[in-house]
């Protein structure tokens, strides 16, 4: 795949959002450490549970904070990456991607039309082994290939 490392983005500790912090420029610590985490990163693949029929709130949580943050240039934070949504669910079709895809949209990210989702009723219950791991092949390899497409529009976006 090329020269590509990964960092996984910890929004546990991001608290629930305040748009008067926001308005007076005071964002906590784990706030600005997630908004430099992403100003950093040329692509975005959000791993999401599916949550009743939408995004689950501590992520629709990181990205309100994140919503109005403007870089030096005056564009938003997430304008012009790369962005992708790999999940798991037990619905025949998943409505969170819709959401996070229109949101990606707004924030004017070149959005990935290929998608991964786990119907846990079906490959889930197998696709893990007892460490964790990611064991069911068919998904390795569809994964395999939405990272390579992630690293294709990253190094055309560089171009």
């Amino acid at each position: 795949m090329g020269n590509c490392c990964h960092q996984i983005f910890g929004i546990a500790q991001i608290p629930l959002f305040n748009k008067d912090l926001v308005a007076g420029g005071r964002a906590p610590d784990a706030v600005r450490q997630f908004r430099d985490d992403c100003t950093k990163a040329d692509a975005f693949l959000f791993a999401i549970p599916e949550h009743t029929f939408g995004v689950p709130g501590p992520l629709k949580n990181a990205l309100d904070w994140t919503f109005r943050t403007r870089l030096a240039s005056g564009t938003n934070l997430f304008a012009g990456k790369v962005c992708a949504v790999v999940g798991v669910g037990t619905v025949s079709e998943p409505h969170y991607y819709m959401r996070i895809k229109d949101w990606a949209e707004s924030m004017q990210m070149k959005t990935l039309d290929h998608t991964i989702y786990v119907n846990k009723n079906s490959v889930a219950e197998n696709a893990f082994d007892a460490n964790g791991n990611l064991v069911a092949e068919e998904v390795n390899k569809d994964l395999r290939k939405l990272l390579e497409e992630i690293v294709a529009k990253v190094n055309e976006s560089r171009r």
